[in-house]
């Protein structure tokens, strides 16, 4: 079994628990989202996985891009009601295996392995941090996708990956750049200690 079959049975196992009946039951608080609403729990859920340190109308006009079927615009204050209708543990489950580490670890395993059969002079290594992002990024349509199209976003993310990496140098003789770290002391002002 290799790499892309790995992620995406781990994606779509994770979109099944997501939607699942069970989860959003053991998740809600109360009795919220048991009617009908424009926000449904599971969206909810994939709009704060993938929120990034924006404010909320742009997190949300970037989740209306990559989600897959057409939702409704709500406001920002809709957004931050409702999100206080689902509890804590829902997340720490879902972070506790430090999950987007853990597929990019993978996916950065794979993309090791293309570049090591691209025959270069230097030893390269992918960006793992690259690979974090993109995988933050585009975590709703590899969710929401079928396993082949999943697949096949898996695959353009390790070329992509095995493109931008960055040389090994083992055996460095120029030490890298250390900023100055001791205090400075100016003419007019005496340190406190």
């Amino acid at each position: 079994m290799n790499f892309v079959q790995i992620v995406s049975s781990i994606l779509q196992a994770t979109n099944n628990k997501l939607v699942s009946k069970a989860f959003q039951e053991k998740y809600q608080i109360g009795n919220s989202f048991s009617r009908s609403r424009k926000l449904s729990f599971s969206t909810l859920i994939y709009f704060i996985l993938q929120s990034v340190p924006k404010s909320i109308p742009i997190n949300y006009s970037q989740f209306l891009d990559s989600f897959s079927s057409p939702l409704p615009f709500v406001s920002k204050q809709a957004i931050s009601k409702v999100r206080h209708k689902i509890s804590d543990g829902a997340f720490q489950e879902f972070f506790t295996a430090m999950y987007f580490s853990n597929l990019a670890a993978i996916l950065k395993r794979d993309a090791d392995t293309q570049i090591l059969t691209l025959g270069q002079k230097h030893r390269y290594q992918a960006n793992r941090s690259y690979l974090l992002n993109r995988i933050k990024a585009k975590i709703i349509p590899l969710l929401q996708a079928s396993i082949s199209s999943c697949k096949r976003m898996i695959i353009q993310l390790t070329e992509k990956a095995s493109k931008v990496r960055f040389i090994l140098r083992p055996n460095r003789t120029f030490g890298r750049y250390r900023k100055h770290t001791r205090r400075k002391y100016y003419n007019h002002m005496k340190p406190c200690m």
